[in-house]
């Protein structure tokens, strides 16, 4: 299946007449369809046959639930839906668990109320359960069709939807809602739900609080690996008038080490730009009131034509990057923004401003030397591979993250290709951490992949500081 979903995803890339595009992504929507259903299926197996085994590690909490409703932000946003995540100030940022198991629970609900809902609003909560402040309970809240009682005693049975026409209209298998149930007993939870047809469903999970020791107990965050970035510190502001998109961008940003301030709309970032400096402003260019394109001129005209303004926008159409510039933007970021990519971005523009002078990274990622001899001393050529690198290494860490996450072998292949692909550019601790991770797949040790996988990213993110530095000192 990775193959392909994967073939079909580049001759997407291809210049295609409507009718290919149109049968290229039927491909590529069928075939993520059926992977759905032998995933649900695999899982269902393993519980069924009691091999289902969950991990027991620290990880961020926190963390784990803004990224994972992060994924849907701009779905929710293409439906015109409200969506929001909100975290309840109590709840530790470090637990003990399954953080691979509870992002599947979290999908699943969260994929199901935005299938469901036409019209009005999504939300996702977590906070402690009232009744036992000892248990943590996320929520999912939709005002989508609803079910009535007799739907809701068998919606957790395996292979059960709602009613006949539910997989004619929405797909699926019926297992999903079924393997949550699993997950969650397995976690020592409870699953429930309450609804009304026409009016919304809602659904929540309790399980028992396992706090982390501490913060330095838990497994290594981005933001420890970075303590040397040379723009900590710095001001930023973030113009952006989704909720979920906010929280996740305040919580990449601030992992990077820079301040955050939000603008919900063009006019506050305007507002925001006349009373207060920044250092770089990162600019939506959809908004309610005012949109980024009118923001960033105003601002270019009557408060500062210097401060670097990123746009953020989920139109990969050609074009898009020209009408950003037209505006007066520097550059632009495809949502959803990726972390890696946000910090090449702050090393290219961070760097060219007057409150912020870059100095090359103490420890190099890259053996320069060693890649120059291979280039055999061009320039361009050298560049070339660094954003080569970048470009293609980021999304097979996703693909790689996704595989731990499920314990899905097969799918743990970019560890590999990331080996070679580091080598080939002489990054040694990126070829070092994908060959532990690949040795301990082998050995079936998914807690020692999974912790050598954050290493890696923090790792990445040291590799794409470099060469956002690299090539801004050379322009």
């Amino acid at each position: 299946m990775n193959g392909v979903i994967g073939m079909a995803n580049l001759i997407l890339k291809t210049t295609l007449s409507p009718q290919q595009r149109e049968y290229a992504q039927a491909i590529h929507h069928s075939g993520n369809m059926l992977l759905v259903v032998i995933n649900d299926i695999l899982d269902f197996s393993k519980i069924e046959a009691g091999k289902l085994n969950l991990e027991s590690i620290n990880f961020n909490l926190h963390e784990v639930l803004l990224e994972t409703a992060g994924l849907y932000a701009n779905r929710a946003e293409q439906q015109s839906l409200k969506y929001d995540c909100n975290i309840a100030p109590d709840v530790p940022e470090f637990v003990l668990g399954d953080p691979g198991r509870l992002r599947q629970i979290l999908i699943n609900l969260i994929d199901n109320a935005l299938k469901f809902t036409a019209t009005g609003a999504v939300s996702v909560t977590l906070q402690r359960d009232r009744d036992n402040p000892t248990q943590l309970q996320f929520s999912v809240q939709d005002t989508g069709i609803g079910f009535d009682a007799e739907t809701q005693t068998r919606l957790f049975r395996s292979f059960s939807q709602a009613d006949g026409s539910t997989t004619r209209n929405y797909g699926g298998t019926g297992l999903g809602l079924s393997i949550c149930k699993q997950l969650v007993e397995l976690m020592g939870g409870t699953i429930h739900t309450a609804s009304q047809p026409g009016v919304g469903s809602r659904f929540w999970f309790n399980f028992p609080l396992s706090a982390a020791v501490t913060q330095d107990a838990a497994a290594p965050t981005v933001s420890s690996s970075l303590s040397h970035v040379p723009f900590r510190g710095q001001r930023v502001l973030v113009a952006e008038d989704n909720a979920v998109n906010q929280k996740v961008m305040q919580h990449l940003l601030s992992h990077l080490g820079l301040t955050v301030e939000l603008a919900a709309n063009g006019r506050e970032a305007v507002n925001m730009a006349q009373h207060q400096a920044y250092a770089l402003i990162l600019m939506d260019c959809q908004m309610p009131e005012m949109d980024g394109f009118e923001a960033t001129k105003m601002i270019r005209s009557e408060v500062n034509g210097s401060c670097p303004i990123i746009a953020m926008t989920a139109n990969a159409m050609l074009g898009a990057r020209e009408q950003c510039l037209a505006a007066g933007m520097n550059d632009y970021l495809s949502k959803p923004v990726q972390e890696a990519d946000l910090s090449v971005m702050l090393g290219r523009w961070l760097d060219k401003t007057e409150s912020t002078q870059i100095s090359a990274p103490t420890e190099q990622p890259v053996d320069v030397e060693k890649l120059r001899q291979t280039c055999q001393d061009d320039t361009a050529l050298f560049n070339e591979l660094l954003e080569m690198y970048c470009s293609t290494s980021a999304p097979l860490l996703q693909q790689l993250a996704l595989a731990l996450a499920v314990h899905d072998v097969r799918g743990a292949r970019p560890a590999h290709e990331l080996k070679g692909a580091s080598a080939y550019i002489a990054a040694a601790d990126m070829q070092a951490l994908s060959g532990q991770i690949e040795q301990a797949i082998l050995n079936d040790d998914w807690a020692r992949a999974q912790t050598v996988f954050e290493d890696m990213e923090a790792a990445f993110i040291r590799v794409q500081l470099f060469v956002g530095y690299q090539i801004a000192s050379e322009d």
